[in-house]
């Protein structure tokens, strides 16, 4: 669960993508997780994506690490993402 200043600096970030976002999809040039070993986080208790179909999509990463979080670690565990 999130304090209070967390939920309100996720607000804002929420709101800031919200403007952004609903215009064409930018296609890169190039992508490194296809190059680059990447890692990819699982939240258990995320509300948004079922963990079973995290799962699946890790499959593609070099590495799976699975956290107890809800669907923003970065925002309610930084310390977890920070120590990858």
């Amino acid at each position: 669960m999130c304090t209070a200043g967390k939920a309100g600096t996720g607000a804002g970030a929420r709101g800031r993508l919200g403007r952004r976002s609903g215009g064409e999809p930018v296609k890169p040039r190039r992508v490194a997780w296809k190059r680059k070993p990447a890692t990819y986080g699982v939240c258990s208790l995320d509300n948004a994506i079922p963990a079973s179909a995290q799962r699946k999509m890790a499959m593609r990463a070099a590495r799976m690490v699975e956290w107890e979080t809800g669907h923003s670690p970065f925002l309610s565990r930084p310390e977890l993402v920070a120590d990858l």
